[in-house]
């Protein structure tokens, strides 16, 4: 009879420990998943905190009387600064500027004794501090014959016409041009995309109008930098060594930093379920194969702000979870094991007093 109990009491064990080997398999890949959604949830709200700030930053200083009357103040000087007005200013800010490239905003005020360098002087801390607070590339006021007559970091861009000039076809004349035509208070944006002025980096570009009197001046536009975008998306590792998210655009090119390929930033194509999900405005998570061709648990979700939809991915190897379900059963087989033994010399001793 204890020898009995003791088989029925193991085989029970063992039925037990295999149930419960599986439940728990089940219930860890499930809060994986529910893991993976809120992370990419709290980095979707990190972006559009960030984008809103951004948007938010160009209503309220393009409809200040302040900047109204500089666009209309620089357009004014700009013009005066001789029959070729964008090489004065060139010369001044670029070419005779005492501070080399990437710190030509230290010059607050050429030495020439124009008009523009006292109007520079007026206004420029104003606007690099601006700069520096959200931490945009730059900031550029261009007047409405489409002349740059203001930039903070005084990049080729500076003094050119987005009108004729040799920047007319680019993404920041095309801002320009929808900023322009747009109503008081609107904002419009551009996604990212190579930059020649700043040395091919990606660039995008949000801008307002600038009215001055109830009619049209010209336009207030920002420079965004992808540092600030990638830095939300590269925020914590925690999850596990093989976790990652990342933003991808619409033409599928990788918008923040690949952990496993180097300079993946508009380089890496991703064509995946995932992406074309979350492009096509779905929020939703599977098993895919990801972009080194490696399964995968991905969660993804849109993200649309003034320059675009974008695709949010956040994925975990499915080697990684699976090590963890190796370690778990390993586990759980010692404790079935230790308990079937443990029965089995329970049954032994109640059959020794027998």
């Amino acid at each position: 009879m204890s020898v009995t109990f003791a088989v029925i009491a193991a085989i029970s064990f063992g039925v037990a420990a295999i149930i419960a080997f599986r439940n728990l398999e089940e219930n860890a890949r499930q809060r994986l998943q529910i893991v993976l959604e809120t992370t990419l949830q709290a980095r979707a709200t990190e972006l559009r905190n960030y984008s809103q700030d951004v948007d938010n930053d160009l209503r309220i200083v393009g409809t200040t009387s302040s900047v109204q009357q500089a666009v209309k103040d620089f357009s004014r000087a700009f013009s005066a600064l001789g029959a070729d007005p964008a090489a004065e200013a060139r010369r001044a800010y670029i070419a005779e500027n005492p501070h080399e490239e990437g710190s030509r905003d230290s010059l607050v005020k050429a030495d020439d004794g124009s008009e523009y360098s006292e109007l520079h002087a007026f206004y420029h801390s104003w606007f690099r501090s601006l700069v520096d607070a959200r931490d945009y590339y730059d900031l550029f006021l261009v007047d409405l014959d489409g002349n740059i007559v203001y930039t903070v970091f005084k990049e080729d861009d500076f003094g050119t016409s987005l009108k004729a000039g040799p920047l007319k076809d680019t993404t920041l004349a095309g801002i320009y041009r929808k900023a322009v035509a747009a109503a008081p208070g609107s904002v419009v944006g551009s996604d990212f995309a190579r930059y020649a002025p700043s040395k091919d980096i990606p660039a995008a570009f949000e801008g307002t109008p600038i009215y001055h009197h109830g009619r049209i001046a010209g336009a207030l536009i920002v420079q965004l930098r992808l540092d600030p975008f990638d830095r939300i998306m590269q925020s914590s590792h925690a999850l596990g060594d093989s976790f990652e998210s990342y933003l991808v655009n619409s033409d599928r090119l990788m918008l923040s930093q690949s952990r496993f390929v180097e300079n993946s930033i508009l380089e890496q194509k991703v064509e995946t379920p995932s992406v074309t999900g979350a492009l096509s405005g779905a929020t939703g998570f599977g098993i895919v194969d990801d972009y080194r061709g490696t399964p995968v648990l991905s969660a993804y979700r849109p993200f649309k702000w003034t320059g675009g939809v974008w695709g949010i991915v956040a994925e975990l190897d499915v080697e990684e979870v699976e090590r963890l379900g190796i370690s778990l059963r390993r586990t759980l087989l010692i404790a079935a094991g230790i308990v079937t033994v443990s029965a089995g010399f329970l049954g032994w001793l109640l059959a020794a007093r027998e």
